[in-house]
């Protein structure tokens, strides 16, 4: 609960988006999390995400409300459980059932009936935050099965992160993104501590993951993190995004406060990219995208529905410990 130490009128906030997420999200007949909602309370998109499930798991769990996100997770494992190939489906019909054929894209982004590395890092931040609060074990069964598959299945030996796969976990993209990777070597440790499970050969897994991302993601001559390339190919967009910037930093001080050198230089280099580009301080807050120099972009929104404060703030407050 180290996020909430000190968080004085904050805490009612967080009291309120607990209290939101049941009156106006929470499918009252099937269960379930909706994708989204209006501001009178319709439902907008009734998709059922195991990556949303995830994060109000999560959220409810560092919130501790620990009886309500084992509630949560309870949901979403029977619908949502991969009993033939481990691991779990992505997007859910209203009633709860997968929605595995389609030829559109679910609400992140993914083909309908394969699996992706961003849900499925979110499941294991998910399960670790509630299994760190509960102790539950089948939290604990469900947080392991869900590391080995990170680490076998979406981790390639060369520190590659498969993005999409089958539901065998057969490589079904090549997209390189490199704040995803950075993101899951962090989670990958984290989740490895939590329930002690291979911690050394998870952190040198990462380290893998780490420093490939360097020599492929890592601009040189401005620093900062690029977005996103393929395979083998140099980086195709060289924007400098913000939760890439705030993902890269947080794992960058892990490795360095782990291995020291080279990651401590790394590490400093991207704060200070951080700070001379991607916090606005006229207005306040990050600016969402700068250039591969790190000029801001004349005309954008400040936010948009994937903006909050999670990416940052958590980078912030563990550097803060």
């Amino acid at each position: 609960m180290i996020w909430l130490a000190g968080a004085g009128g904050h805490i009612e906030a967080v009291e309120h988006g607990c209290r939101t997420l049941w009156e106006m999200f929470w499918d009252d007949d099937y269960g379930g999390f909706y994708w989204k909602v209006g501001l009178d309370g319709t439902v907008a998109d009734p998709e059922k995400h195991l990556y949303g499930q995830a994060f109000a798991c999560f959220a409810l769990a560092k919130a501790g409300k620990v009886d309500d996100a084992n509630w949560v997770f309870q949901w979403f494992d029977l619908h949502g459980h991969d009993a033939s190939n481990g691991g779990y489906f992505e997007a859910l019909w209203s009633e709860g059932e997968p929605h595995l054929i389609g030829d559109e894209k679910d609400a992140i982004g993914t083909p309908y009936g394969l699996k992706s590395m961003n849900t499925h890092l979110h499941i294991l931040e998910a399960l670790t935050e509630l299994y760190s609060a509960s102790k539950d074990r089948k939290v604990a069964q469900r947080l392991h099965k869900v590391l080995h598959i990170l680490r076998s299945k979406f981790v390639l030996p060369d520190g590659r992160l498969l993005y999409y796969t089958t539901p065998e976990y057969h490589a079904a993209s090549d997209i390189d993104s490199y704040g995803h990777a950075m993101e899951t070597a962090f989670l990958l440790v984290e989740a490895a501590e939590a329930v002690h499970d291979q911690v050394e050969a998870t952190c040198e897994i990462a380290r893998t993951i780490v420093d490939r991302i360097l020599a492929v993601g890592w601009d040189e001559r401005f620093g900062g993190m690029f977005n996103e390339g393929h395979f083998d190919q140099e980086p195709h967009d060289k924007d400098k995004i913000w939760w890439v910037q705030a993902e890269s930093f947080n794992v960058l001080r892990m490795m360095a406060n782990r291995y020291g050198s080279p990651y401590d230089s790394y590490r400093d280099r991207q704060w200070r990219f951080i700070e001379d580009h991607m916090i606005d301080r006229e207005h306040g807050g990050w600016r969402p995208k700068v250039l591969e120099d790190g000029t801001p972009l004349q005309s954008q929104n400040k936010s948009d529905a994937w903006t909050e404060g999670y990416h940052q703030g958590r980078a912030i407050l563990l550097a803060l410990q």
